[in-house]
């Protein structure tokens, strides 16, 4: 998809078109974006379609569903304050989110089909649990 071998796009022109034809090849309908280096913003726009049926492009201030795309988006934030030593991976989720308890018993995320009980313990379940609990 992206030849590592090519060279840098030159101008802000030949960088939309790349990113273009990614998307194309993708079959991805449009972004909004930002490339930051070493600290300055170098680009930053809306490239594609919002909505292909009616060929509206997507613009600076078009919605986008998240979806499991905050996922990665808390865990590098949560990264970064512990960096920081702001938060600590060990953290008690009751400790520093109150309104996360998870009161109800379900099934075992690995093998619901066991029906084994599963619950997260509110006093045990630390800010690097996240990546296998639901606090649903």
């Amino acid at each position: 998809m992206i030849d590592a071998q090519e060279r840098p796009a030159q101008t802000v022109t030949e960088l939309e078109q790349r990113i273009l034809t990614i998307l194309e090849k993708t079959n991805t309908p449009g972004l909004i974006g930002t490339i930051v280096i070493g600290g300055d913003m170098v680009w930053s726009g809306s490239l594609g379609l919002a909505d292909r049926a009616s060929n509206r492009p997507v613009t600076n201030t078009t919605p986008f569903r998240l979806g499991s795309i905050s996922k990665t988006i808390t865990s590098l934030a949560v990264l970064v304050l512990q960096e920081r030593q702001v938060l600590s991976l060990d953290a008690i989720l009751k400790d520093i989110i109150p309104e996360a308890r998870n009161d109800r018993a379900r099934t075992t995320p690995s093998f619901p089909e066991a029906g084994v009980p599963y619950r997260p313990s509110e006093t045990t379940s630390a800010v690097s649990h996240l990546r296998s609990h639901r606090l649903d």
